[in-house]
């Protein structure tokens, strides 16, 4: 899935979106470098199994025993997801949240056609990765305030064409997985 995150940022990068990524920056020491990455990768593994537990484990099941329809615990787990990151203050901006609750629903998708969590773990682990190795390095401070006319910025509407994307692929792929598993055995 990661190569899918490298191609469709790849794609944004052509339309006119912007990265300055820390790791190829030649003004940052080999030294920070290292420290980035050596510090990205467990810490990323830790608040991916959290999350996915809570919101693809523990949500998707106590959905599930009340909604009978797919799409239901979908919604419910990616609200209950998206929920979580507007409350926490991580992002301000509503177009990103609906990017954020579409590849939610998605992730949510997958636990239910798969059976586990796994696949949406290591999915997201992926996709995060990538984009804690392009980011221009740590946040400072609170993010960025959106503003209305942010709409009409061609850059907002090539992020959410990406998460789109991904969301598409990631039902997809999570679908010939299933088609082309050998059937369980008891």
């Amino acid at each position: 899935f990661t190569p899918i995150w490298i191609g469709l940022i790849a794609i944004e990068i052509l339309l006119g979106g912007k990265i300055n990524p820390l790791l190829l920056s030649p003004d940052q020491p080999l030294v920070d470098k290292i420290i980035y990455v050596a510090s990205a990768i467990p810490i990323l593994m830790l608040s991916m199994a959290a999350q996915e537990l809570v919101f693809r484990g523990v949500v998707v099941q106590v959905a599930s025993a009340f909604v009978r329809t797919h799409v239901g615990v979908c919604v419910i787990s990616a609200l209950a997801f998206m929920g979580e990151r507007a409350l926490m203050g991580v992002e301000a901006d509503p177009v990103y949240l609906v990017s954020f609750l579409i590849m939610s629903a998605a992730f949510s998708d997958t636990v239910l056609v798969l059976g586990g969590i796994e696949f949406s773990l290591g999915a997201r682990f992926g996709a995060n990765l990538v984009f804690a190795l392009l980011e221009s390095g740590p946040r400072k401070g609170p993010p960025e305030t959106f503003h209305w006319s942010d709409l009409a910025k061609l850059d907002t509407w090539t992020d959410f064409a990406v998460w789109i994307a991904a969301a598409v692929a990631v039902v997809v792929i999570a679908r010939l997985i299933r088609r082309w598993s050998p059937p369980k055995t008891a």
